[in-house]
């Protein structure tokens, strides 16, 4: 990743304000900006969680569960962090719990009221009553996919490798 430096960020935006005639808008060195959130990629992803029915599929099937332990909370908004989180920028439950002060979901109704939003606790426990209705959600996912895309699917297959090694020691992982 490459970094730059304050000097040449100021001169990027000098440069664009200057190309743009985009004066009126330029900042006075009276002016601190005291805090920028991350929203436009975090409001793409949204709208395609909300677009897919994602939050609906997950609410459904938490009022389906054969138990009944008490949903003290928002579970699909957990979910949704992290999955967003996953289509941004990779990372722990641990990093996806910080990255929620990044974003505007910090003030968002829903998200942003209480510090639970931040508390890496309440993404693993969403992540416990996600496991116990993982086939249902799949499911859904699948039938709702299905008919968005108009496909015939008798038989699916996926592949979620996520490590190799190699090695000329074991015959096994000569390939990788």
């Amino acid at each position: 990743m490459t970094r730059f430096s304050q000097q040449d960020i100021e001169n990027l935006i000098d440069g664009l304000i200057k190309i743009f005639k985009l004066d009126k808008y330029a900042l006075c060195d009276d002016v601190e900006i005291i805090e920028s959130l991350e929203h436009g990629t975090m409001m793409f992803w949204r709208k395609c969680w909300q677009d897919l029915g994602l939050a609906k599929i997950l609410r459904h099937n938490l009022k389906m569960e054969k138990h009944t332990k008490p949903v003290h909370i928002a579970v699909e908004n957990y979910v949704e962090m992290m999955v967003i989180t996953r289509c941004t920028r990779p990372s722990s439950k641990l990093r996806t719990s910080n990255w929620v002060d990044t974003t505007s979901y910090k003030v968002m109704k829903g998200y942003g009221e209480s510090e639970l939003c931040r508390d890496v606790n309440y993404f693993y426990r969403s992540m416990d009553r996600l496991i116990e209705m993982k086939d249902a959600v799949e499911l859904a996912i699948f039938e709702r996919l299905r008919n968005l895309f108009s496909v015939n699917v008798t038989l699916t297959f996926y592949d979620m490798t996520s490590t190799f090694f190699s090695t000329k020691n074991c015959p096994l992982g000569e390939n990788g």
